[in-house]
């Protein structure tokens, strides 16, 4: 496999404007998300930046919530197709329709066949689990 370029992650979230860069998960919250497992509409008065996506939040508190831990409730790569990255150095987002779980962090995918090439066995869930994982590390994070 052809040496891949890293994708560009920040460290630490950044409070901006939400329209200044990509809308993550649709604008929906991803505190409600990973706590209640609930698909509630964000509010653009609570958005925050960081790994270079906007995410909306219900209210200040979630906001709040997310600011302490960024990592825990944004997904893996910043939402970029991992299967993509490690098996073609391709740095494609995913989307929300083509997203799972696996332990205790949310993937997205670019489409039907990465989330089944991901989610095709146990294996290959920790396969790419692990190296998503290593390349987030790397990146400083």
């Amino acid at each position: 496999m052809p040496e891949a370029r890293q994708p560009q992650l920040a460290s630490t979230p950044i409070a901006s404007r939400p329209q200044e860069s990509p809308l993550a998960l649709d604008g929906f919250c991803p505190v409600t998300l990973a706590e209640n497992e609930d698909w509630l509409q964000g509010d653009p008065l609570w958005g925050a930046v960081h790994r270079g996506r906007t995410y909306l939040f219900t209210s200040q508190r979630h906001q709040q919530t997310f600011m302490a831990a960024p990592d825990r409730y944004s997904p893996m790569l910043s939402g970029y197709d991992p299967v993509r990255y490690i098996d073609r150095g391709e740095l494609v987002p995913g989307v929300r329709k083509h997203g799972m779980w696996f332990g205790v962090k949310m993937y997205l995918f670019s489409d039907e066949a990465s989330l089944q090439r991901f989610s095709g066995s146990q294996e290959s869930c920790q396969y790419y689990a692990e190296r998503a994982h290593a390349i987030m590390m790397r990146a400083g994070r």
